[in-house]
């Protein structure tokens, strides 16, 4: 059997495959399920800003979601928009995502002084104040295009990684 560029596949080539998408799609489902955290209905479009995606394939993702009982989909009142929440399911789960997040971390910064901590937490919130900038102002002030790196948006610097393997 070949792939449509004329190389030959392989039985591991196939199962790397599907272990990648597989990955990649749990990795979704993990992005999607901490943006919603089941007190307020998202809309797909604002779902899909918070995560700089596109809107067609976080609809697949969401899809995909609510046909394993993670998420409930469902039109807004009174319009088209699409509305996304957690399932009791997905709420589950949630809950269980963020405890063991907590659990990570407490782990992560046993020993760490608390000074240290705040000027960590310090840091990382100005890092992503710059990075917030930067993606709603790519070309605005402060923002030299010869100053920041090339492949400066995580979903490129993404898809050069899966390139390269």
């Amino acid at each position: 059997m070949t792939r449509a560029d004329g190389d030959p596949m392989t039985a591991t080539g196939d199962t790397q495959a599907s272990e990648h998408a597989a990955a990649l799609s749990a990795l979704l489902s993990m992005r999607i399920m901490t943006q919603i955290d089941g007190s307020c209905p998202l809309s797909l479009t604002s779902l899909a800003a918070r995560l700089m995606l596109d809107r067609g394939q976080l609809s697949r993702a969401v899809k995909a979601m609510v046909a394993h009982g993670l998420l409930t989909r469902s039109r807004k009142p009174g319009g088209p928009e699409i509305e996304i929440d957690l399932s009791p399911r997905g709420s589950e789960i949630r809950a269980a995502m963020v405890e063991r997040a907590a659990e990570r971390d407490n782990f992560l910064m046993e020993g760490v002084d608390p000074h240290d901590q705040k000027v960590a937490f310090r840091v990382i919130e100005h890092m992503i104040a710059r990075a917030e900038l930067d993606i709603d102002e790519p070309d605005g002030e402060g923002s030299s295009s010869q100053t920041r790196p090339a492949v400066f948006y995580p979903h490129t610097y993404w898809h050069e990684i899966l390139e390269r393997t």
